[in-house]
C-alpha cells in the first residue's frame, strides 16, 4: 500500500508539469498566414517566438548530452610505441651524460 502511495506523488507532479508545459507551449503556436485575412503572405507572424526558442533549446539538451565522445590516442597509456622507445633511450642517454659529466667535474675539483 505504501509503495503505491510512494509512486502517486511523483506521478501527479509529472502530470501537472505536462499540463503546465502544454498550456504554456500552446501560446508559441500561431495560425498560418492564410488563415488570417488581414495579413499579406510575406508578413512574418511570430507570437511567442521566445517561448518556442526556449522549447527548442530545452529539447536539444538530451542531444548535447549524448554527443559523441571519441577516444583519443595519447602517449604513455601502457603499450610500447616508437615515441616511447625513442624517449626512453634519449632520456637515459642524456641523464647518463649528465651524471658522467658531473662525475668528471667533481673528480677534477677533487670533491670526490
Amino acid at each position: 500500500m505504501s509503495a503505491q502511495r510512494a509512486h502517486l506523488l511523483p506521478t501527479l507532479l509529472a502530470i501537472v508539469a505536462v499540463v503546465l508545459v502544454g498550456s504554456w507551449a500552446a501560446t508559441a503556436f500561431v495560425p498560418s498566414v492564410v488563415d488570417q485575412p488581414g495579413l499579406a503572405n510575406n508578413e512574418v507572424v511570430l507570437r511567442g517566438y521566445v517561448a518556442s526558442a526556449a522549447a527548442v533549446a530545452a529539447a536539444a539538451g538530451p542531444l548535447a548530452a549524448s554527443a559523441e565522445d571519441p577516444v583519443f590516442d595519447y602517449n604513455m597509456r601502457g603499450e610500447i610505441t616508437e615515441s616511447f622507445i625513442t624517449g626512453y633511450f634519449a632520456l637515459t642517454t642524456i641523464f647518463t651524460l649528465i651524471a658522467f659529466g658531473s662525475y668528471l667535474v667533481l673528480t677534477k675539483l677533487k670533491i670526490i
